[in-house]
């Protein structure tokens, strides 16, 4: 599908229109089958599922099992979209490409991305993962390890994003709910505040921060079905900006984001960066506010949104009826058609 000339917001309704045109970017792609070792599975892609950290240290079953994957179905809802999009950008690309991913988590999109890659446009690769909580930081190096990626020719970058370098209170786990949401604002930062007073425990806590960063708070974390109950440890952890990721970087390709409502605070100042820099962009929203607002901020600067579905709605397709839980923009900067690397 090639981007109009004309920047415009892509309807709901115009976005569902364009699902047969969207699928073609799996042509040419077998879904992966084979033997796998058990408790694992693969991606359609071939891109082998980590060791989940609540079966780290017990034995595992010995062997391996015959799977075969299926191509990704609009009825998948966020997780499809996500496909199209870096199958797009992957597709576009000329003679390298490089990915960023801001929430990186342990690295899925990155990993399916390079593999990807490999089977549709082989060319040199650079990807960029930025994650805040340094556990999945450790899960992401061995995600690529065990996917034929040497994580030492890649950046992983452990900090938050926001607005500033000030740092911002986050809820580390060693599990993977990827629901981690940090404390940016003064009035959340009050609000923590207000929850330390009335806890009985200030003095103690005070010395928690002050020797170790760590407040020692476990707040819940939503967990995805089927998985245990996770609860994340409230630490003062390093802030960049996305200008301070991007400055080293001469062109960036696909821009994958799954920041947890911190897009509000560090994609606006960031935004002359992003249209110098980034061709593709696919933003995972959270809250109908912030995906308005993001949306048209989008728009103003001369981006093509392409999908453009709220988060916390259904919708119709040709294929069947489909939910958002995060909502999905996808971007294309015509600005930089024709550049790169």
């Amino acid at each position: 599908m090639t981007p109009q000339n004309q920047p415009r917001r892509t309807s709901p309704d115009d976005a569902l229109a364009k699902l047969n045109n969207l699928m073609g970017v799996f042509d040419g792609i077998e879904p992966w089958k084979g033997e796998v070792p058990k408790g694992r599975v693969r991606t359609f892609i071939g891109a082998l599922s980590p060791i989940e950290p609540w079966d780290r240290g017990r034995t595992l079953p010995d062997g391996t099992e015959y799977q075969e994957t299926e191509l990704p179905r609009v009825t998948g809802g966020e997780h499809f979209f996500e496909w199209v999009s870096m199958l797009m950008a992957i597709r576009g690309a000329q003679r390298s490409f490089t990915m960023v991913s801001l929430g990186a988590h342990f690295g899925g999109p990155l990993v399916n991305a390079a593999l990807a890659l490999r089977k549709l446009n082989p060319m040199p690769c650079q990807l960029v993962g930025v994650e805040a909580d340094p556990n999945m930081c450790a899960m992401l190096e061995e995600h690529f390890r065990e996917n034929g990626i040497d994580p030492k020719d890649h950046w992983i970058i452990n900090t938050a994003l926001s607005d500033s370098n000030r740092p911002v209170v986050f809820p580390v786990s060693e599990l993977r709910p990827g629901s981690n949401s940090a404390v940016h604002s003064d009035d959340q930062r009050r609000v923590l505040l207000g929850m330390i007073n009335r806890s009985g425990q200030s003095e103690a806590i005070l010395k928690n921060i002050v020797l170790e960063g760590s407040t020692r708070i476990y707040l819940p974390l939503d967990s995805p079905e089927g998985t245990p109950e996770a609860a994340g440890e409230l630490r003062f952890v390093s802030t960049n900006t996305v200008a301070d990721i991007f400055h080293p970087l001469a062109f960036v390709d696909y821009l994958d984001i799954d920041i947890q409502m911190a897009e509000a605070y560090a994609l606006p100042p960031a935004i002359e960066m992003l249209n110098r820099k980034v061709r593709w962009l696919h933003l995972g929203t959270h809250g109908l506010d912030i995906h308005k607002t993001l949306c048209e901020m989008f728009v103003a600067h001369g981006w093509e949104i392409l999908l453009d579905f709220t988060p916390g709605s259904k919708f119709d397709s040709v294929e069947g009826p489909f939910e958002t839980c995060d909502g999905v923009l996808f971007a294309y900067n015509p600005a930089l058609e024709g550049f790169g690397p």
